[in-house]
C-alpha cells in the first residue's frame, strides 16, 4: 500500500492553473511549457492520484499528458 493524498494532488493542480492564469496562457494552456513542468513524488500511490487528478482537470488546464511529466523520484 503506497502513500497518497488527494487533497495535495488537487492543490498541485490549482497551483498549476494559477500559474497558467498569471502567465496569460488561458487559451494556449501549457503549450509554451510542454515537457518543462514535472511533478515528482516519492510514492507510487501519489503518482496515481496526481495522474488521476490531471486526467480530470486537463480540459480546464487546456493541456494533455505530454505537457506535464508526472513520475516518482526513481522515474526521473
Amino acid at each position: 500500500m503506497s502513500k497518497s493524498n488527494i487533497e495535495e494532488a488537487k492543490f498541485t493542480f490549482s497551483l498549476i492553473r494559477s500559474f497558467i492564469e498569471l502567465c496569460g496562457y488561458q487559451n494556449d494552456g501549457l503549450s509554451q511549457f510542454k515537457e518543462k513542468i514535472g511533478l515528482i513524488t516519492p510514492y507510487k500511490g501519489q503518482q496515481r492520484k496526481l495522474i488521476s487528478q490531471f486526467d480530470q482537470q486537463k480540459k480546464a488546464l487546456n493541456c494533455d499528458f505530454a505537457d506535464i511529466l508526472i513520475n516518482t523520484v526513481d522515474g526521473f
